[in-house]
């Protein structure tokens, strides 16, 4: 599925404080349980919501509307 049919599908990923408040509570989960914070470790963290469910107030459809802007934001920069 092209990244456009899924922005349409998830109208949260265009809401930059739903993203934000996503990254945050992972990150959040992540200082809780003594792990490491970092991209690769956030990353890991939404690819295993959007996997095996919800995880620390952040659903499936969450987790792949932060992973998409990162995606997103990962072209831009490049």
């Amino acid at each position: 599925m092209a990244q456009q049919e899924l922005k349409k599908d998830m109208p949260h990923t265009k809401n930059p404080d739903m993203i934000a408040f996503t990254l945050g509570r992972v990150a959040l989960h992540l200082m809780q349980s003594g792990g490491v914070i970092g991209e690769t470790e956030i990353r890991h963290r939404l690819m295993d919501i959007v996997q095996n469910g919800h995880q620390g107030g952040v659903t499936p459809e969450m987790a792949r509307g932060a992973l998409l802007a990162l995606g997103d934001l990962r072209i831009v920069a490049a």
